[in-house]
């Protein structure tokens, strides 16, 4: 789990040296990067947190119901936790609903969302961000709400 977090963390940080590099008009302004990158940094951190301290209770809460597979759609970082959890929590990942083709380096099956109405198993909502949004999405492809779990 460790080197999941630490795999987001570096994602985000990237993203964010990347607009840092920029060209920087003296000491102060760099100064002033600076210090919103360190806060960057510990946001994301806490955000990450929040992400394996909900991802593990949720699947903790779906193991103690007896759900042996579920489904994810959602943010590929969150997706990351959710399957490195699986690891320490008796529940299998069955189908990964995605929106566009892509490969990972994960050994799960990759599906078209349009596809997620035909499976009966839970679907959980791998974002602790827009989830309405992706509930609507979930629900236009023909998801039942009760198969629907936010983390």
């Amino acid at each position: 789990m460790f080197k999941t977090f630490i795999k987001a963390l570096a994602k985000q940080l990237y993203m964010k040296v990347t607009k840092f590099t920029r060209r920087t008009a003296g000491t102060k302004a760099f100064a002033s990067k600076l210090a919103k990158t360190y806060y960057f940094v510990k946001d994301m951190s806490q955000y990450n947190l929040e992400v394996v301290r909900r991802s593990r209770r949720c699947l903790r809460r779906l193991a103690a119901e007896k759900v042996q597979e579920l489904s994810i759609y959602g943010e590929t970082d969150v997706v990351e936790v959710l399957y490195d959890l699986t690891f320490e929590i008796p529940v299998k990942i069955r189908v990964v609903y995605k929106n566009y083709p892509t490969t990972t380096s994960w050994r799960l099956r990759l599906m078209p969302l349009g596809t997620a109405a035909t499976g009966d198993e839970k679907v959980i909502v791998a974002s602790l961000v827009n989830c309405e949004e992706i509930v609507n999405r979930l629900r236009n492809a023909g998801v039942e709400d009760k198969r629907i779990i936010l983390l």
